[in-house]
């Protein structure tokens, strides 16, 4: 038995393209685009925008709304059956890593992992002084504006 990447009829491969820092993932009728980092900033189905705004990942760290800031999105792999695109994203007090596989069957398998900021090398190194943190995630959600 031999696997290949060939993609059965109907369907056609998974396409990528990074144009200006935005991705563009096109599979079946579908193109997904992400532009902030902040999962995705356009949704277009048969011609027509499924988003009124980009989705968002919203919560709120020790009483205020988290403020993201895109650390990089990049195309960690891409065949014809299937595309694997990372997103890297830091708050005050948290790191997001958010991950999508698209296959060529038109799934969409999106993993978040949120996790508590590190010290920075110059903390390490003992540069500048260590931050006193206290972790406090009180709300988190993603927000789908149709």
């Amino acid at each position: 038995m031999s696997f290949t990447d060939k993609v059965m009829t109907p369907f056609t491969p998974v396409e990528v393209e990074k144009v200006d820092g935005k991705i563009k993932v096109s599979v079946i009728g579908r193109t997904y685009t992400i532009d902030n980092g902040e999962f995705f900033s356009s949704i277009i189905a048969n011609g027509e925008e499924l988003l009124a705004s980009p989705m968002r990942v919203v919560g709120t760290e020790d009483g205020e709304e988290i403020v993201w800031k895109v650390r990089r999105n990049i195309i960690q792999s891409h065949t014809n059956e299937k595309a694997i695109i990372v997103s890297a994203l830091e708050s005050k007090m948290f790191d997001l890593n958010i991950s999508y596989e698209f296959n060529y069957d038109g799934l969409v398998n999106c993993k978040l992992r949120i996790m508590t900021t590190s010290y920075n090398m110059a903390q390490r190194l003992r540069l500048e002084p260590w931050p006193t943190w206290k972790y406090q995630l009180e709300k988190l959600w993603i927000e789908v504006p149709m």
